[in-house]
């Protein structure tokens, strides 16, 4: 049986994630800020135990030596203008943002590392009130990622992206129907994409729609919710 809304607090199908990493001169980030992703699967850390044996004692105790981070598949629906996922991996594979084909003279992809900072968003699936802007649900990003402490920066880039988003294009991304108010979020490090799939597998017989998948590798991620 399906439980209320208000007991699921969160649910799978509000999310973003969009490039928050610096960019120097005249740059472009890895992803289209106005394209989502059809999934992505969630943040993961894998812990590496070794034992050590106490004294006389009957049991071995694990100490955690390390961790690594689980790699993050991102999908997206396959469209003619985007390219995102390709552009970036050819950026990580020659080590030159700028080492590719565009139709807008002298503008490189990310900066000047293929590597990037990402930024992932889950937001409440219902907000809570009739009335609410995209200046205010920017500023409450701001504070709830500001409150970590050192992502001062980074809360005010959401801020805009989300003020921007709501108020100048008339709502597209997480709010394209409403505005909403963001649960949580993870900050990836050092992502750099591992595995890239330019479309889906081709079936004449087939009516679903192609899609395009990119894994990538962070270095490490943060969370960042009220409680952290």
């Amino acid at each position: 049986m399906a439980r209320s809304l208000f007991s699921d607090y969160l649910q799978t199908h509000t999310f973003w994630l969009f490039d928050v990493a610096p960019i120097e001169g005249f740059a472009l980030p890895i992803f289209n800020p106005l394209a989502g992703f059809a999934s992505i699967t969630a943040p993961g850390m894998t812990f590496e135990t070794y034992d050590v044996t106490e004294g006389n004692w009957f049991f071995r105790k694990k100490v955690i030596k390390k961790a690594d981070i689980d790699p993050i598949t991102l999908t997206r629906g396959v469209t003619f203008w985007d390219s995102d996922f390709w552009r970036w991996s050819v950026a990580a594979i020659t080590g030159d943002p700028s080492n590719f084909q565009t139709r807008i003279p002298k503008l490189s992809i990310g900066g000047v590392t293929p590597r990037r900072d990402l930024l992932l968003i889950q937001f409440f699936p219902r907000y809570p009130g009739a009335i609410a802007s995209g200046i205010a649900t920017g500023g409450i990003m701001a504070g709830g990622v500001a409150s970590a402490g050192t992502f001062g920066a980074i809360g005010a880039a959401t801020a805009t992206v989300g003020a921007a988003l709501n108020a100048t294009i008339g709502g597209i991304g997480p709010y394209e129907f409403a505005p909403r108010i963001p649960a949580k979020a993870w900050m990836l490090r050092d992502c750099i994409p591992t595995r890239f799939k330019a479309a889906g597998d081709f079936d004449a017989k087939s009516a679903e729609v192609s899609m395009a998948e990119i894994e990538i590798q962070p270095e490490m991620f943060e969370e960042l919710s009220l409680a952290s």
